[in-house]
């Protein structure tokens, strides 16, 4: 179900938003094969390459420093290509469920979405960052006894956080301007409910890796996924089912509360 964003959908109920949650991961999976399969196909291929490097870092007393620091560099960029990708994807699905839009073009508005989104993700990042090294002084002062607290603190801060502006991302995705004031005031007073539409959203799917991993892999294979390789094509097919699922959820929140930002979208679109 693709809708104008700008329709009011504030009336949503939970289920219902459950349901179109679900009913637009499908169809984004369904419409778009070739984004999705290639997707796929390269998160299998990186995490194939990160658990090489790894194995290789085990034996990295044996390795000359140049081959170290090589591969450092190189998982890096292969970080760097998957985060791309994911932001690909994620974009993708927020504007099939918001605008229609298929797979061409790739890179939208000449890539100006992925790079807005990949430049409030980098803040955001930092952000967490300096916030955990703010901490650091309470811990020495505190002793290792405070790492528990101070990790609680800082997870509890950020998902809380994370949830305010997390209606900015879809509108990025469909070419607004990055204004996290407004997604944070959009936002006040929804955060228990949108965090809890998000989790029975991912549920079944989270459930279904679990038992499948447990009963068919086993506890290693769930454990250490990397070292099969039959088991880490279907693992990142787990985690590209739940980058849809929680792309769709955000963009369907997205309908349902970002009144500011769906007006800005609209001033815009005006002028």
């Amino acid at each position: 179900m693709q809708n104008d964003p700008a329709d009011p959908a504030a009336s949503l109920t939970f289920g219902a938003c459950v349901k179109h949650i679900w009913s637009s991961a499908v169809q984004a999976i369904a419409q778009m094969p070739g984004l999705m399969l290639g997707a796929w196909i390269v998160f299998a291929c990186l995490q194939l390459l990160f658990g090489s490097y790894r194995d290789n870092a085990a034996d990295a007393a044996a390795l000359a420093a140049s081959t170290r620091i090589g591969h450092a560099f190189a998982s890096l960029a292969l970080s760097a290509l998957q985060l791309v990708v994911y932001g690909i994807v994620t974009i993708k699905v927020h504007r099939f469920v918001l605008l229609g839009e298929h797979t061409h073009p790739l890179m939208p508005d000449g890539g100006k979405p992925l790079a807005r989104y990949a430049l409030t993700s980098i803040a955001f990042a930092l952000t967490l960052i300096a916030a955990g090294l703010a901490l650091v002084p309470g811990i020495r002062h505190f002793g290792r006894a405070s790492i528990l607290p101070a990790v609680l603190l800082i997870t509890c801060v950020y998902f809380w956080a994370a949830v305010r502006v997390s209606l900015l991302f879809p509108s990025l995705s469909i070419g607004g301007r990055i204004t996290p004031r407004i997604a944070w005031r959009d936002s006040a007073g929804h955060v228990w409910s949108m965090s809890w539409i998000g989790f029975v959203a991912v549920l079944p799917l989270v459930v279904v890796q679990l038992v499948f991993y447990v009963i068919v892999v086993g506890v290693r294979g769930l454990i250490d996924p990397q070292r099969n390789v039959p088991v880490t094509i279907l693992s990142t097919a787990f985690s590209l089912a739940f980058i849809v699922l929680s792309a769709a959820s955000m963009a369907w929140l997205y309908r349902r509360y970002a009144n500011g930002l769906l007006a800005e979208a609209a001033h815009e679109a005006s002028q």
